[in-house]
């Protein structure tokens, strides 16, 4: 199963309130296996997607900078986890 392109577009505009500089940038969305070991309460047996979304920031000096923000969610949409680059 697959996400759903409104539960993608829904992961997206928590990344845009978050990270604003990322706006309309739309996610690499790819399939994460979660083994037996790491098997986590909060994922259903549908599995976990890992969306990567790449732009750039602008720090307080006025330089331009990668910013990379991953977001790992559930085969609900549901989002778990997101981390990013500084």
């Amino acid at each position: 199963m697959a996400l759903k392109k409104t539960q993608v577009d829904t992961i997206a505009q928590t990344v845009y309130r978050r990270y604003p500089e990322l706006g309309g940038v739309a996610p690499q969305v790819r399939n994460q296996v979660v083994g037996a070991a790491s098997a986590n309460a909060k994922s259903p047996a549908g599995g976990q997607y890992l969306l990567t979304f790449s732009g750039k920031a602008v720090t307080a000096s006025g330089k331009s900078m990668p910013r990379v923000v991953r977001v790992t969610a559930d085969a609900n949409g549901r989002v778990l986890k997101i981390s990013t680059s500084h």
